[in-house]
């Protein structure tokens, strides 16, 4: 699964984290789903409150449910240079030396 599909479902109100297989619960990146959401100025604030807990004392599920609760249902990609720029971050992340650490 690639970031924009867990922002499509973080959007997708039918969707449950338990309906996620156990592969794509292990795929969640919550940095990166923090990182993408803040590309957009509307999620800002939602991403904010919810920052300073994402470092282990809430579970990935907790923190698909809290998104799941406070973003509409409409999904919309970042457009023209955020969209490049993120793409440009990301693929930066996925071969940097700290892919793998742990």
């Amino acid at each position: 699964m690639t970031p924009f599909d867990y922002l499509k479902l973080v959007h997708n109100k039918k969707v449950n984290w338990e309906d996620l297989t156990e592969d794509e619960q292990k795929a969640w990146n919550t940095f990166i789903i923090n990182r993408a959401l803040s590309f957009t100025s509307d999620y800002l604030d939602i991403v904010n409150k919810i920052q300073p807990y994402t470092g282990g004392q809430l579970t990935p599920a907790e923190i698909f449910k809290y998104y799941q609760s406070m973003l509409p249902s409409n999904f919309r990609k970042s457009k023209g240079v955020i969209r490049h720029e993120f793409f440009v971050y990301m693929a930066a992340f996925s071969t940097s030396k700290y892919r793998n650490r742990n």
